[in-house]
């Protein structure tokens, strides 16, 4: 069954699934919930288009005051950005201004397309989305945000 990604761990815990699979971010209160069997170990990456100002930065702080899409449900949508979002204005700076989208592909059109400045999602797929040849042209690059 073809399921929206913020839908699949309340869908399992309301049992209306028997098994989940997608690139779930682990966490603690994540683990409360359901179980996971943990098969590939992976991070965040942020990708933007070439020539981008916020470049090829592994410090989070460049992107106070600028859109980065995310999938709903995704713990770069729920965790992650919004801690870096406090983290700016705790600094003076503006917030990250965080788009979220149905799905991931969705939030990688969004940077592609200039709607947003980048895209946040799990760092195995965002390699590959950006080295996909329908995308050569956007000239994007990836880097790691843990």
């Amino acid at each position: 069954m073809n399921a929206g990604f913020d839908t699949i761990l309340p869908g399992l815990v309301a049992k209306t699934y028997d098994i989940g699979a997608s690139a779930f971010g682990l966490t603690p209160e994540r683990s409360k919930t359901v179980g996971f069997v943990p098969y590939v170990n992976g991070g965040s990456g942020l990708a933007v288009k070439a020539g981008n100002p916020l470049g090829p930065k592994r410090e989070p702080m460049p992107l106070c005051g600028h859109s980065v899409s995310a999938q709903k449900g995704s713990v770069q949508g729920l965790d992650q950005l919004p801690a870096i979002s406090k983290k700016c204005t705790r600094a003076g700076k503006d917030p990250v201004r965080i788009d979220l989208f149905p799905s991931q592909d969705e939030a990688n059109v969004a940077v592609v397309s200039g709607r947003v400045d980048a895209v946040m999602g799990e760092d195995g797929p965002a390699r590959q989305v950006i080295t996909e040849p329908q995308h050569a042209r956007t000239k994007a690059f990836l880097a790691a945000v843990r």
